[in-house]
């Protein structure tokens, strides 16, 4: 399996993406799309293409949203009831007060993150939790 950060297009089209569903189905497109490295069990080498594989798997077989699911098994299960998934714009509209962002006070921190803010965002966002989440 290859890694969709490495494609040359993946920037450009996350860029585009507007809702969860539109990044799920973009990145697994670009997962089928990107040749194998090595021949299945010979190599060992870290994907992130791996976790948006299992994100579809969870999806198909609980027959829910991945994160619905995610919500409801995982976040609800574990008391964390101020967590949750943000779409994009919901996380562009609540990026201000997000734990992650507080300390970015200037432009040109704030828009150097944003290429590491979308890195760390597949479909949405986790947050803003609070410290007993």
């Amino acid at each position: 399996m290859g890694d969709f950060h490495l494609a040359p297009d993946y920037k450009a089209k996350l860029a585009t993406w507007q809702s969860a569903a539109e990044t799920m189905n973009g990145l697994l497109e670009i997962v089928k799309q990107q040749p194998l490295q090595s021949t299945p069990g010979t190599v060992w080498s870290y994907s992130n293409s791996g976790y948006v594989v299992l994100g579809a798997i969870v999806a198909k077989v609980s027959e829910m949203d991945y994160y619905d699911y995610i919500h409801q098994r995982v976040f609800a299960a574990a008391g964390m009831s101020k967590s949750r998934f943000y779409t994009k714009p919901q996380r562009e509209q609540t990026a201000a007060t997000s734990a992650g962002r507080y300390a970015l006070s200037t432009p040109a921190l704030l828009s150097g993150a944003a290429s590491l803010w979308q890195s760390c965002w597949i479909a949405g966002s986790v947050g803003p939790g609070t410290v007993p989440d």
